[in-house]
């Protein structure tokens, strides 16, 4: 089982890791006193050029990391990060760990200019089997549940309004293109 003690106040810096460890135990949490945190890609320091995400690596810590294959930190013409490209058709997932009921706003864009990509949207298990309904979504198209974002409208965010504690996985299930995040906020209830 992963325990977490109190989730750092408004935890916006989050350093780079290759790899975070591997702490076992299924995906239940204890719910536990937790404050609301922001992550967003700038943030994210040791990256210079696009380059590869590790499985599993953290963004912000016991609350958010990158798994499976095919992610890719996106940088920006000034060598920040400005995105952390989740991998399509499934293959890769922001791993969002929540402590306790709380709002949250997925910040994403398109893969390029012209490009349209699209998120199958939150789940809250690691088979990506039980899709979280999403409140509200701005700057998007929607479709059968899909959310899609083309690259000439700049970001867009998905709302999850008041959802319960747990770990949910963010991932693409378009399979032509990725999605790009470059901002989580977790706003405690």
């Amino acid at each position: 089982m992963f325990f977490f003690n109190k989730i750092r106040k408004n935890a916006t810096k989050s350093e780079f890791h290759a790899k975070t460890s591997d702490k076992g135990g299924s995906d239940e949490e204890e719910e536990t006193d937790f404050e609301s945190w922001t992550w967003e890609a700038k943030d994210v320091t040791g990256v210079s050029a696009d380059k590869a995400s590790a499985d599993g690596a953290t963004l912000v810590a016991d609350c958010l990391s990158i798994t499976g294959s095919g992610n890719i930190y996106r940088t920006s013409s000034d060598g920040s990060v400005a995105s952390v490209e989740i991998a399509k058709d499934k293959a890769g997932a922001a791993k969002i760990v929540i402590g306790g009921n709380a709002d949250l706003v997925l910040t994403i864009g398109s893969t390029s200019s012209s490009n349209e990509s699209a998120s199958n949207g939150l789940y809250s298990d690691s088979t990506y089997s039980t899709l979280v309904p999403h409140s509200a979504t701005t700057g998007t198209a929607e479709t059968a549940g899909t959310v899609s974002v083309t690259g000439g409208t700049g970001a867009a965010t998905i709302t999850y309004s008041n959802i319960a504690a747990g770990t949910y996985y963010f991932v693409t299930g378009n399979t032509a293109r990725a999605v790009r995040l470059s901002k989580v906020e977790v706003t405690k209830k």
